[in-house]
C-alpha cells in the first residue's frame, strides 16, 4: 500500500513538473526596434471649410470619391508601454468634382508622406495584440495633375498636414514577424488647392478627410 502511494505521489510530482514553463531573461522578448512596411487603401471625402463666422458656406458642386494609396516604411522604438514610430513613404491621391452643369474635372496627386506615430499596444494572447496609433501625417507635394492642366506641384499647399488614428491588431507569425490591419481615419488640416480653382471656381475651402484600411508586415530585432 505504501509503496503504491509513493508511486503516486511521484507520478503527480513529475506531472506538475513538467507542465510547469520557466522562463530566463534570455527567454523573456527584449525587442525595442522593429520596421514595418504598409500599404492602405483609402478614399478621399471632403469637408467644406466654414467662414469667419462659423457659417456653412453653400456649396453648389459635387464631390467624386475615387480609390486611393498610401504605401511605405515606419521605424518604431518601444519603451516602456508606448511604442514611437516615424516613417516614409508616398501618397496617390484621386478625386472628382463635378459643377452645377455637370462638367466634371478628376485630380491626380502625388505627396511624400511622413508619418509620426503614438501606439498604445495591448497584448491579448501570445500571437495576437491591440494597437491604437494616433498619428500626424505631413505631406510633401510631388505633381499635381488635371484633365486640362499639368502642374509641378499643388497650387497651395504644397506640406498638408493630416492627423488620424489607427484602430488594428497584430498577429504575430514567429518571433521577428507580425502580420498587422488595422482602419484608420484622418482630418486635412490644409486645403490640397486654391480656393479659385476647380470646374465651379469656388470660394471656399474644402478640408481633406480620409477613411480606409492599414495592412503591414513588421518585422521586430
Amino acid at each position: 500500500m505504501h509503496q503504491r502511494l509513493s508511486l503516486l505521489l511521484l507520478f503527480s510530482l513529475s506531472l506538475s513538473t513538467n507542465a510547469q514553463t520557466f522562463y530566463t531573461d534570455s527567454k523573456v522578448s527584449s525587442t525595442k526596434v522593429s520596421f514595418e512596411a504598409f500599404a492602405s487603401p483609402m478614399t478621399m471625402l471632403r469637408k467644406v471649410a466654414s467662414d469667419l463666422q462659423g457659417n456653412q458656406v453653400p456649396v453648389s458642386d459635387t464631390w467624386h470619391a475615387m480609390l486611393n494609396t498610401e504605401t511605405g516604411m515606419v521605424f518604431t522604438y518601444k519603451t516602456r508601454g508606448l511604442r514611437f514610430a516615424v516613417g516614409v513613404g508616398q501618397s496617390d491621391l484621386r478625386w472628382g468634382v463635378s459643377d452645377s452643369m455637370g462638367n466634371r474635372v478628376n485630380t491626380h496627386a502625388r505627396y511624400w508622406t511622413f508619418p509620426i506615430r503614438a501606439g498604445l499596444v495591448t497584448q491579448i494572447t501570445d500571437v495576437f495584440s491591440l494597437e491604437v496609433w494616433p498619428q500626424l501625417t505631413v505631406r510633401k507635394a510631388i505633381s499635381l495633375e488635371k484633365n486640362w492642366l499639368i502642374l509641378p506641384v499643388a497650387p497651395r499647399a504644397e506640406t498638408p498636414l493630416a492627423a488620424g488614428l489607427t484602430v488594428g491588431s497584430a498577429f504575430r507569425m514567429n518571433d521577428h514577424f507580425s502580420f498587422t490591419l488595422g482602419a484608420f481615419m484622418e482630418f486635412g488640416l490644409d486645403d490640397l488647392e486654391d480656393a479659385g480653382s476647380g470646374p465651379a471656381f469656388r470660394s471656399h475651402g474644402e478640408l481633406p478627410f480620409f477613411l480606409g484600411l492599414r495592412t503591414g508586415l513588421r518585422f521586430s530585432l
